[in-house]
């Protein structure tokens, strides 16, 4: 029965392997990332300074601005997903194959190259996002007559945390569903 069937799969899931995995994960793409990260805001700042966008009260200056390192950010997620992928079929492969010799499983190339356009996606939601409130702090900025150091400092201090928050987000959701689409492909492959 279909139950039964359920209850023994269930057994041999390594939960505890899978939630180690995720953390893993996690910690690993942000230890790749927070230096991009604070490239990217101390890069935006230090564009705001020199173009004097604050002090000139020019806001057409801002269409000017360059936030860097995004396809090192894409190149990162993508390199992480695909490992990702990859260790969740080995990892069906282990639970079901106990002791057995198996060869590595082969990356499913359709779903990975949808993965790398859905990140590229993601990269390009990211840099507008960044942008749309930088603009803003510089426009409050401008209209309360702030200096450009408040503004600076607060673009890092916030920017980094919300892009922290939006990265780790993203990568989980993702590990997740990538996660699970390897498990899904061995299995299928395999015909648990």
């Amino acid at each position: 029965s279909s139950s039964s069937r359920g209850a023994v799969v269930s057994r041999k899931v390594d939960f505890k392997l899978i939630e180690n995995t995720m953390k893993r994960f996690k910690a690993s793409v942000m230890a790749e990332c927070e230096p991009i990260l604070k490239g990217m805001f101390d890069g935006l700042a230090d564009q705001i300074t020199a173009k004097k966008i604050i002090q000139s009260q020019d806001l057409s200056r801002f269409d000017k601005l360059k936030l860097k390192g995004l396809p090192k950010l894409r190149k990162i997620l993508r390199k992480k997903f695909a490992e990702a992928h990859r260790d969740a079929k080995g990892q069906a492969a282990r639970e079901i194959l106990k002791g057995a010799n198996y060869k590595a499983p082969l990356p499913n190339e359709a779903f990975l190259k949808f993965l790398e356009e859905e990140t590229f996606q993601y990269v390009g939601d990211f840099e507008y996002n960044v942008m749309k409130g930088v603009r803003q702090k510089i426009v409050e900025a401008i209209k309360s007559g702030k200096p450009i150091t408040s503004v600076t400092g607060i673009l890092t201090d916030e920017g980094m945390e919300l892009s922290e928050t939006s990265l780790q987000r993203y990568a989980t959701t993702k590990f997740t569903e990538v996660m699970n689409r390897g498990r899904m492909e061995f299995f299928e492959e395999s015909g648990v």
